[in-house]
């Protein structure tokens, strides 16, 4: 996967504007619709943490615009 991401609207709003990486998809039950409030991207951010979050909380970036993820 290896995406680059920022982070919009985290339940934790101290991570909302980081960036990071989106290095692995958890879709549960099957599902495959990142709409699904179970799925979750694993996110390793610029800093080091690594977090998981909804896929509507996230944006893929690249050349600094933002694509929904």
């Amino acid at each position: 996967m290896d995406q680059r991401v920022k982070v919009y609207s985290a339940s934790r709003h101290d991570l909302n504007g980081q960036h990071g990486v989106a290095t692995d998809w958890h879709g549960y039950g099957g599902a495959t619709d990142f709409r699904d409030k179970h799925n979750r991207y694993s996110v390793l951010l610029d800093s080091g943490e690594t977090h998981s979050f909804k896929a509507t909380a996230v944006g893929f970036v690249s050349d600094g615009r933002r694509r929904c993820g």
